[in-house]
């Protein structure tokens, strides 16, 4: 390491500059304050304020470290093991996706069409670290709330999180494609999912640290059957969804008129495809 000394000033002029290299300045500015906050416990505030402030050689090995897994493309949220999803603090690790910003516009969109007097019970399939099930019951805890996934370990994630924030959802293992798990299930009022959805014909447009550490198996669908999961989801809503219930998916945005043309081969009504903030068909809801 050729860093000036162990002044925090120092660390942050070094990593930065390391960063640059592999990231746009912006991002690696972000991602270095991240880590800095997390694994030194100094904030960027402090930074500013108390520029001679040092740290041992063990927190600066952490550092180094870590900014050398930032650039193999590393998620910044795998190394500190957490991220935010709207206004949670979740564990994640690499059984689990990190879950992005337009799911929290999908979050958003259920909570504006449900109130709290509701009392809906609800199925968040393929929850992964819980982030959809948890936001949901975070805001509306009379609502019982159930969360499914084909990953023990994902499900492992998703315990500790609910344990952590003090929110009681149900965890059920299960395999939504295979239609003898199903008798497991009672009706819901409302059943959500982002489900896989990325084509293996898309994997060339997709960021190393999407390819590398994230699980393709919450990414990516056959490409002869990018519809799979939907198809199977709204098969299993026949079954498991109560009259007058609802769906919501997050989607691919190339297959916005497919999924509404899913949705009329299933019988739904008041199908409508909603647009996320960069304008994008992103997701879709439809009522029994």
């Amino acid at each position: 390491m050729k860093v000036k000394s162990n002044k925090i000033k120092d660390i942050r002029d070094h990593y930065y500059n390391e960063l640059k290299k592999t990231f746009p300045p912006h991002e690696a500015q972000s991602m270095l304050e991240i880590i800095i906050e997390d694994l030194v416990q100094i904030s960027k505030m402090k930074i500013m304020l108390h520029p001679e402030t040092r740290i041992s050689e063990s927190e600066l090995l952490k550092v180094h470290f870590a900014c050398k897994e930032l650039k193999n493309h590393k998620p910044v949220q795998y190394i500190t093991g957490k991220t935010n999803f709207y206004g949670l603090d979740l564990e994640v690790d690499k059984n689990v996706l990190i879950p992005r910003p337009e799911t929290e516009e999908l979050v958003e969109w259920i909570l504006s069409e449900i109130t709290i007097e509701e009392n809906l019970s609800i199925l968040d399939i393929g929850t992964g670290s819980g982030a959809i099930a948890l936001s949901i019951k975070s805001k509306r805890e009379s609502f019982n709330i159930a969360a499914s996934d084909i990953s023990k370990e994902a499900l492992h994630v998703a315990k500790k999180n609910a344990d952590s924030l003090g929110l009681s959802i149900q965890l059920i293992e299960a395999d939504i494609l295979d239609k003898n798990s199903w008798s497991g299930f009672p009706e819901y009022d409302l059943i959500v999912s982002n489900p896989p959805y990325i084509t293996d014909a898309e994997k060339a447009q997709m960021q190393a640290n999407v390819l590398g550490y994230e699980p393709h198996q919450a990414l990516f669908v056959a490409d002869e059957d990018p519809l799979l999961f939907y198809r199977i989801i709204l098969e299993f809503s026949e079954r498991h969804l109560k009259k007058g219930g609802k769906v919501y998916f997050e989607i691919n945005e190339n297959f916005g008129a497919e999924m509404i043309s899913l949705f009329e081969d299933f019988n739904f009504i008041d199908i409508i495809l909603k647009n996320d903030l960069s304008d994008r068909n992103r997701m879709i809801r439809g009522k029994k």
